[in-house]
């Protein structure tokens, strides 16, 4: 008789990845207000999101090139320089 250890249960993908998608939506639709309203201070706020957004535009395409090789690698480690020049 063998004996079969127990795992954790882990979340569902869809779940972990709900939540940071359903922030992200509260995020865009409150910038979009602000901008749209004219509110004060819509300058600097439009220019901090602008920063943010090639921030993570340059992370995200960073992370990818980690995980690939060759040519792909390559292309992916361009797009993250370019975001992160921007």
């Amino acid at each position: 008789m063998s004996v079969v250890p127990i795992t954790p249960r882990r979340p569902p993908v869809r779940a972990v990845r709900a939540v940071p998608a359903a922030l992200g939506v509260l995020v865009l639709a409150a910038l979009a207000v602000w901008l749209g309203a004219r509110l004060p201070g819509s300058g600097a706020v439009g220019n901090v999101a602008m920063l943010l957004a090639a921030a993570v535009a340059a992370g995200a395409a960073a992370l990818a090139a980690r995980r690939t090789a060759g040519r792909v690698r390559r292309a992916w480690g361009l797009l993250a320089a370019g975001s992160a020049i921007w």
